[in-house]
């Protein structure tokens, strides 16, 4: 369901997603540059690209890391959740989590890879829709 802005725009929910991860991640500037902690610009960058290759993807949770970095975590319920952190030049530290429906178990998967690998982890998993890597 889209909403409209002042301007009579119409917001649709990935930018309203958007415009909540812009929010959060100034209030997260605020919060690094009290405890001195220097945000990587490679990360930010990577976050946003990331973001806009998931078209209809949930809207994350976004902190800062000591070091710095980006991490965005994914959830839907029990079934799944996908965390990344960004690293900057293309790469990130990724965690799956995911129930199929015909297992026990839950499955797990874990490393550092290109965001175009974790991408491809992404629709292996059949997380959620991604454009083509």
């Amino acid at each position: 369901m889209a909403t409209r802005s002042k301007a009579g725009k119409q917001r649709t929910p990935r930018i309203l997603a958007h415009e909540a991860y812009r929010a959060r991640i100034e209030t997260l500037r605020g919060y690094a540059e009290s405890d001195e902690i220097v945000v990587q610009p490679g990360s930010e960058q990577d976050f946003w690209g990331f973001v806009h290759a998931l078209p209809e993807s949930p809207k994350a949770e976004v902190v800062l890391m000591d070091n710095g970095n980006f991490r965005a975590v994914w959830e839907n319920g029990e079934q799944s959740r996908l965390a990344v952190q960004f690293m900057g030049a293309q790469r990130g530290e990724y965690v799956i989590f995911k129930r199929r429906p015909d297992a026990a178990e839950v499955s797990r998967v874990a490393g550092i890879d290109t965001l175009d690998g974790i991408k491809r982890q992404i629709q292996a998993f059949d997380l959620m829709p991604t454009t083509p890597a």
